[in-house]
Protein backbone atom coordinates (compact mmCIF):
# COMPACT_ATOMS: atom_id res chain seq x y z
CA UNK A 1 0.00 0.00 0.00
CA UNK A 2 1.04 3.39 -1.00
CA UNK A 3 1.85 5.81 1.75
CA UNK A 4 -0.38 9.20 1.97
CA UNK A 5 2.62 11.55 1.41
CA UNK A 6 3.12 9.35 -1.72
CA UNK A 7 -0.20 10.01 -3.17
CA UNK A 8 -0.87 13.41 -2.54
CA UNK A 9 -0.59 15.70 -6.18
CA UNK A 10 1.94 18.25 -6.22
CA UNK A 11 -0.69 20.70 -7.66
CA UNK A 12 -2.87 20.02 -4.37
CA UNK A 13 -4.89 23.58 -3.60
CA UNK A 14 -3.47 25.77 -0.84
CA UNK A 15 -6.84 25.35 0.98
CA UNK A 16 -6.59 21.26 0.91
CA UNK A 17 -3.67 21.05 2.69
CA UNK A 18 -4.12 23.40 5.50
CA UNK A 19 -6.85 21.29 6.33
CA UNK A 20 -5.16 18.03 5.41
CA UNK A 21 -2.74 19.16 8.41
CA UNK A 22 -5.07 19.72 10.75
CA UNK A 23 -6.94 16.63 9.96
CA UNK A 24 -10.28 18.57 8.63
CA UNK A 25 -9.88 16.98 4.90
CA UNK A 26 -13.19 15.64 4.61
CA UNK A 27 -15.20 18.47 6.64
CA UNK A 28 -13.80 21.00 4.40
CA UNK A 29 -14.63 19.04 1.20
CA UNK A 30 -17.91 19.01 2.54
CA UNK A 31 -18.15 22.58 3.29
CA UNK A 32 -17.33 23.47 0.12
CA UNK A 33 -19.25 21.50 -2.41
CA UNK A 34 -22.34 22.68 0.03
CA UNK A 35 -21.19 26.44 -0.46
CA UNK A 36 -20.88 25.59 -4.18
CA UNK A 37 -24.63 23.63 -4.15
CA UNK A 38 -26.42 26.83 -2.30
CA UNK A 39 -24.32 28.99 -4.41
CA UNK A 40 -21.86 30.69 -1.85
CA UNK A 41 -22.40 34.16 -0.78
CA UNK A 42 -19.16 34.60 0.29
CA UNK A 43 -17.54 37.75 -0.96
CA UNK A 44 -13.84 37.91 -2.23
CA UNK A 45 -11.19 40.71 -2.44
CA UNK A 46 -9.85 41.71 -5.45
CA UNK A 47 -6.01 41.04 -6.31
CA UNK A 48 -3.52 43.59 -7.71
CA UNK A 49 -0.71 42.84 -9.15
CA UNK A 50 1.67 45.69 -8.63
CA UNK A 51 4.67 46.14 -10.84
CA UNK A 52 7.38 49.31 -10.84
CA UNK A 53 6.19 50.19 -14.28
CA UNK A 54 3.64 50.07 -17.10
CA UNK A 55 3.44 47.10 -19.88
CA UNK A 56 6.01 47.87 -22.77
CA UNK A 57 8.86 46.77 -24.37
CA UNK A 58 10.92 47.49 -21.07
CA UNK A 59 8.35 46.29 -18.45
CA UNK A 60 8.11 46.80 -15.09
CA UNK A 61 9.44 44.83 -12.51
CA UNK A 62 6.89 42.64 -9.89
CA UNK A 63 6.48 44.30 -6.67
CA UNK A 64 4.15 42.07 -5.41
CA UNK A 65 0.90 41.25 -4.53
CA UNK A 66 -1.58 42.80 -2.27
CA UNK A 67 -5.44 43.30 -2.13
CA UNK A 68 -7.96 46.89 -2.20
CA UNK A 69 -6.67 47.99 1.29
CA UNK A 70 -2.73 47.72 0.42
CA UNK A 71 -2.14 44.70 2.46
CA UNK A 72 0.51 42.63 0.77
CA UNK A 73 -0.98 38.68 0.48
CA UNK A 74 0.22 35.45 -0.69
CA UNK A 75 -2.32 34.22 -3.39
CA UNK A 76 -0.17 31.29 -4.90
CA UNK A 77 2.87 30.08 -5.65
CA UNK A 78 6.09 31.03 -8.19
CA UNK A 79 6.92 28.20 -10.92
CA UNK A 80 9.48 28.03 -13.36
CA UNK A 81 9.15 26.18 -16.55
CA UNK A 82 11.10 24.92 -18.75
CA UNK A 83 11.01 26.89 -21.63
CA UNK A 84 12.88 29.77 -18.72
CA UNK A 85 9.96 31.93 -17.92
CA UNK A 86 8.73 32.40 -14.39
CA UNK A 87 4.55 32.07 -13.54
CA UNK A 88 2.87 33.43 -10.46
CA UNK A 89 0.37 30.59 -10.09
CA UNK A 90 -2.92 32.02 -8.14
CA UNK A 91 -4.79 29.14 -6.33
CA UNK A 92 -7.88 31.13 -4.92
CA UNK A 93 -8.97 34.82 -4.23
CA UNK A 94 -8.61 35.68 -0.93
CA UNK A 95 -11.54 36.47 1.24
CA UNK A 96 -12.54 39.62 2.24
CA UNK A 97 -12.11 40.15 6.03
CA UNK A 98 -15.69 41.26 7.84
Amino acid sequence: MDKITEIIPDDMPRWAREAMEKGQLFNEMLNRIKDLERGSTEEHQAINIIFDGPPDHDAGRFVEVETDDGKSINVGEWIKREEGVWVLRITELPKKQG
